[in-house]
């Protein structure tokens, strides 16, 4: 058994002149395997999702097999987005990626655009934040700190 984060995504999502924000939040499981992080937790609908974060890049999986989103600097991967209406091609291009590990705080942050075939849809900016529950708990008390 991993130990117990608490992971929060914050971010936006910009669309036509429009932004939407993106803010999920939950809590999971961390592992650290060949000094690669692995984050495991089930987002608001139900659905699991696996995130693996390296020095360099981060991998954003749906847990049964489903899309993969590949963030990478400089690197342009293609992914198949789930919708109503079937699946749906769509092309990353990521244009940032930065890592901070700060003792048990760990938080990915990228920039990437998406595509399908030639037509740009969308330019993002997502953050990962992963705390260790064990470091948000007042040791004193045992209950969980302020803003948690």
């Amino acid at each position: 058994m991993g130990n117990k984060v608490r992971i929060a995504i914050k971010g936006v999502r910009s669309m036509d002149g429009e932004q939407e924000p993106v803010d999920e939040a939950g809590l999971g499981e961390h592992y650290i395997r060949k000094g690669k992080h692995y984050i495991i937790w089930r987002h608001e609908e139900g659905i699991a999702k696996r995130i693996k974060i390296t020095k360099t890049s981060m991998t954003v999986t749906e847990a049964d097999g489903g899309n993969a989103m590949d963030f990478e600097k400089g690197r342009r991967c293609c992914t198949l987005y789930q919708t109503s209406a079937g699946k749906l091609p769509l092309e990353i291009m990521t244009r940032e990626f930065r890592l901070r590990e700060e003792g048990r705080f760990l938080e990915a942050e990228t920039e990437y655009s998406l595509y399908h075939g030639d037509t740009h849809i969308s330019d993002n900016r997502i953050k990962v934040m992963v705390a260790f529950l064990e470091d948000l708990e007042d040791k004193s008390t045992g209950t969980p700190a302020a803003g948690t």
